[in-house]
């Protein structure tokens, strides 16, 4: 089934294609609204969250020092339901 995406999550996953980590600033570029605020980000990330784990995927996040990244992953089926 086919994730539906609002436009900014479709430049997020656009980004996030690629399979690197991305910083939070590379996926706040991809607001329409140069005004939404920076935490959004993590909002936006949770919210897609909810969507891709439905199709096998997940964005993964990393924190070092003070700077986040995030990543688009495959989950694995365990064979568990």
């Amino acid at each position: 089934m086919p994730v539906e995406l609002t436009p900014t999550q479709s430049r997020i996953m656009n980004l996030l294609s690629d399979g690197r980590p991305h910083t939070a600033d590379e996926l706040h570029r991809c607001f329409s609204d140069e005004l939404t605020e920076k935490d959004n980000v993590r909002c936006m990330v949770s919210l897609m969250r909810d969507r891709l784990n439905l199709n096998g995927l997940d964005i993964t996040s990393r924190r070092k020092s003070s700077r986040t990244t995030y990543r688009l992953v495959r989950l694995i089926n365990n064979g568990a339901e």
